[in-house]
């Protein structure tokens, strides 16, 4: 997975991913996150976007993503899906990604995409972001 089309496409369908073990899935998606290329980062994002923010995962993938040790300036893609991951959470847990934004470690680059994202979408347009 090379762009950003693909890796979307991929993860959001993700059919398999339903039939596979939670544990062994969380796992690969841990592995993918601190793996340090940008591609890897984005699928792994996306994969827990998609698949761990329940309220029963949502905490430990938003503490898994801030220990990524994110910097400013991270690849676009990187930043863009973390800020992705971040609006959704916001629309599925609002007050727990709110507080979660609000004593994170994530870069305030991030953090202004993840606030972009939420007014654009219709699910959180009304909802504060920070």
């Amino acid at each position: 997975i090379d762009n950003w089309a693909i890796c979307d496409n991929f993860c959001c369908n993700s059919a398999w991913a339903k039939t596979t073990d939670n544990e062994v899935l969380w796992q690969h998606i841990v592995k993918l996150l601190h793996a340090k290329k940008e591609w890897h980062i984005r699928v792994g994002t996306v994969l827990a976007m998609s698949h761990f923010l329940d309220g029963v995962n949502i905490d430990r993938t938003l503490k898994e993503i801030d220990s990524i040790g994110l910097k400013e300036k991270e690849p676009y893609y990187i930043r863009m899906g973390i800020a992705w991951l971040l609006a959704t959470a916001l629309a599925k847990q609002e007050e727990k990604t709110r507080q979660f934004a609000q004593h994170c470690t994530l870069p305030s680059d991030i953090l202004k995409l993840y606030v972009r994202k939420a007014r654009e979408s219709f699910r959180t347009r009304n909802v504060a972001a920070l």
